[in-house]
């Protein structure tokens, strides 16, 4: 017997997500709208974020990293082997619409159909916390994740300071 449920639209892409985490025994934990306590820099859970990127090949790649980190295009390039890369954004970037609202897209290859790379900073994490649109967080296990998603890690960023060079005017 099967039974259907009607969900929201703008839930449809953390629903899918969601649902693979259950299907894969990833524990996870969804939060909607703004912490109902304000974090201390101790106890925040680390927020990762996702860059789609495509290579010199024209081929897509998801690319997870903390929210804090800059992602350094060179080095994560020779990361994939790839001669360059070139961050998708606005409207070249992929995603499910849903409504008016473009959801990002959940760090699971079979999802977003393109391989996932994340940077090895975020191995040291316990948890992950990713936006998923609508004002919806996905707490979930990193090492569950990593190993039911097939996560590959690689060096993708740099050091901020060495990134933000001040601006010199003449």
């Amino acid at each position: 017997m099967t039974t259907a449920t009607l969900v929201r639209p703008e839930r449809q892409a953390t629903g899918r997500f969601e649902l693979w985490l259950a299907e894969h025994g990833v524990p996870y934990e969804v939060a909607e709208g703004a912490p109902s306590t304000p974090w201390n820099a101790d106890d925040e859970p680390p927020l990762a974020k996702t860059i789609t990127v495509i290579d010199d090949q024209a081929n897509p790649h998801l690319l997870v990293l903390d929210a804090d980190a800059c992602l350094d295009l060179g080095v994560a390039a020779q990361a994939l082997n790839r001669r360059w890369l070139t961050i998708l954004g606005g409207s070249d970037q992929p995603g499910r619409v849903i409504g008016h609202q473009l959801e990002p897209l959940a760090p699971v290859e079979l999802l977003c159909g393109f391989p996932i790379h994340a940077d090895e900073a975020i191995a040291a994490y316990l948890t992950l916390t990713v936006a998923m649109g609508g004002g919806r967080r996905v707490t979930f296990s990193r090492a569950a994740w990593e190993r039911a998603a097939a996560i590959r890690y690689s060096r993708l960023t740099a050091d901020c300071r060495d990134v933000l060079e001040p601006i010199e005017w003449y």
